[in-house]
């Protein structure tokens, strides 16, 4: 038996029908080329009247997912959310496999995820120099989007780099990011310009940007011995 929800196919083989999986997703996993879609999430629903051992979800190469799926009582249900990771652009179909305890195989139902893989908006570099008191090497410069509605840093690090012996650092970002951005500094070291003694700098610095251009640079994060 096969049913279709919108843009995701499921197909129930043989005796598996009273094990169905309703996606919820709605419509295709759509993301830029060398990004992440967000996840869309399917529901596994067991519809037996036994309970039912999931032992393995996993998805095809392009697609990615994560679940709390496990022992499903009668009429319980769990959540997968797959998500798409295109390295070209077009329309990719791939596959989300629900492995049974009481199966060797993967012969259980499947869903068919359609992803689009669309053109990115354009990459990005942002360089400049890390100086905690000196030309600070081997410190963590992070960017992260902001949030505009409480200031803080919004999700993972959108790139992430290491200063050279000189300070340098240059960020490549997939895309360009749209608002505001929060460039940051840790650890590392400099020299003293007094005696030349290594000193590794406490806690981080960091610097609001308004925004990110194709190659920006000349980005200074600084803070003075004494601060």
């Amino acid at each position: 038996m096969t049913l279709w929800f919108r843009n995701l196919k499921v197909s129930t083989p043989g005796t598996m029908r009273s094990l169905l999986i309703i996606a919820l997703a709605g419509y295709a996993l759509v993301t830029a080329v060398g990004a992440t879609s967000a996840a869309k999430q399917v529901t596994i629903t067991n519809r037996s009247d036994r309970a039912r051992t999931i032992t393995r979800v996993r998805t095809t190469s392009g697609f990615g997912e994560s679940n709390n799926c496990g022992v499903l009582n009668p009429s319980r249900s769990c959540k997968v959310e797959v998500t798409f990771s295109p390295t070209v652009t077009g329309e990719r179909i791939g596959a989300l496999i629900v492995r049974l305890a009481d199966r060797d195989d993967d012969s259980g139902p499947f869903v068919l995820p359609a992803g689009m893989g669309t053109k990115a908006s354009g990459s990005a570099t942002l360089s400049g120099v890390a100086m905690q008191g000196g030309a600070t090497s081997g410190a963590t410069v992070s960017l992260y989007a902001v949030s505009t509605s409480d200031g803080s840093n919004s999700g993972a690090a959108l790139a992430t780099a290491t200063s050279d012996s000189s300070g340098n650092f240059t960020l490549k970002l997939a895309s360009i990011p749209s608002g505001p951005v929060r460039l940051t500094a840790a650890g590392g070291s400099f020299a003293s310009e007094m005696n030349g003694a290594t000193i590794s700098p406490s806690g981080s610095i960091s610097v609001l940007l308004s925004g990110v251009t194709a190659n920006q640079s000349g980005s200074r994060l600084t803070r003075s011995p004494n601060s």
